[in-house]
């Protein structure tokens, strides 16, 4: 077992990269050794900010004794070639979404892990949030009965009209609106409640899927714009039915809503640790009315058993995203274990992946050390 905190190293000082260095703080268990960006002032400032050693190149980490897990946040077409080389280098792996852009590469990313006994774990970690719990908990007490279907909602409002080539992180750094685009909404977005999907009711067995450009011609010329509006259906493991959409075209709604055979319960934003979790109870309606459910009541909050992190991080969000580091850092060292292993964020993945290209079928296999909480 290793003791103290574990020595982390960056790849990528973009626009994501000040999530982690404001957050990493929040971790004893945790070190900033060193981090490496292709962008020398980018690499600079971020390493000014945060108290981290500027990396002369990706090999001079890997090659870094002090450098127990690599945290991935180059953009994703990166993603394949960098998590490759940093399993290979012995490392640990943290990877931002998406773990990779094939299920082939990403089998081939699982097998190298294996082959040398290093751990991979990945964004987004807000399955870890107070939120997140508290709906595990109501669900796990049967408070709505027996869970039939859920809607989860991913809409961010209609991106050509937000601005976006004007927002910046802490640093200055703009919010790469080109990449973002390219990769689309649902391989960015749709992880935020496929994990809490897979954590609450097992794997997901079959998608229908249909993914549509709907807003391309609002977006200058020059951009490659990848569907900026997907559906689906997913058919999970435990029977649960749920219609995921995800898209930058609709008025913003991160809800999600379970709907059981006693009654639904609703998370207004995926993208809040603390938002509350409230429950509509099955009623008896009178009349010819049409809405059994009473009126919500706001569930008291389960603690995540992590820090409290309030008024540390300020942004469009309330995501402490250093969670999932370091949880893989507990694991490391044997005093904890992931919510969600290496074949679990791949499995997760292949979902996003049909989902953000439309394809409907079986999902790719892969095994599971899971075990989901009844």
């Amino acid at each position: 077992m290793t003791e103290g905190p574990l020595g982390i190293g960056i790849i990528g000082c973009g626009y994501v990269a000040d999530f982690y260095g404001a957050t990493l703080p929040n971790h004893s268990q945790l070190n900033l050794v060193s981090a490496f960006d292709v962008d020398a002032e980018r690499m600079a400032s971020f390493c000014a900010r945060y108290g981290a050693e500027e990396a002369a190149d990706v090999d001079e980490m890997l090659a870094d004794p002090r450098v127990v897990i690599v945290t991935n946040l180059t953009p994703p077409h990166a993603h394949d070639v960098i998590n490759q080389r940093v399993v290979a280098a012995g490392k640990h792996l943290y990877s931002e979404k998406p773990l990779g852009l094939s299920s082939e590469k990403i089998t081939c990313l699982l097998d190298q892990a294996e082959r040398n006994r290093v751990l991979v774990a990945g964004a987004p970690c807000s399955v870890l949030g107070g939120a997140a719990q508290t709906l595990a908990k109501a669900i796990r007490d049967g408070v709505i009965g027996s869970p039939r279907l859920v809607y989860a909602e991913l809409d961010n409002g209609a991106l050509p009209y937000l601005g976006s080539e004007r927002w910046t992180s802490p640093r200055g750094i703009p919010w790469p609106t080109a990449s973002e685009v390219a990769i689309g909404c649902t391989l960015e977005h749709a992880p935020y409640y496929v994990t809490w999907l897979v954590a609450l009711f097992g794997r997901v067995r079959h998608v229908y899927a249909e993914a549509f450009t709907l807003l391309n011609d609002q977006w200058p010329e020059s951009l490659i714009v990848a569907p900026d509006f997907t559906v689906g259906v997913l058919t999970l493991d435990s029977g649960v039915i749920c219609r995921i959409t995800c898209g930058w075209v609709a008025p913003a709604d991160l809800s999600l809503t379970v709907v059981g055979t006693e009654g639904a319960l609703r998370v207004e934003d995926a993208w809040s640790y603390r938002a509350p979790v409230t429950l509509r109870r099955r009623q008896q309606p009178t009349g010819k009315q049409h809405d059994y459910l009473a009126p919500p009541v706001v569930l008291p909050a389960v603690d995540s058993g992590w820090p409290d992190t309030s008024g540390s991080y300020k942004d469009s969000h309330d995501m402490d995203v250093s969670r999932g580091v370091a949880q893989l850092a507990d694991a490391v060292t044997g005093v904890g274990s992931l919510a969600l292993d290496a074949f679990d964020h791949a499995h997760v993945t292949d979902v996003c992946l049909m989902l953000s290209s439309g394809t409907s079928g079986p999902v790719p296999s892969r095994p599971s050390t899971m075990v989901r909480s009844e």
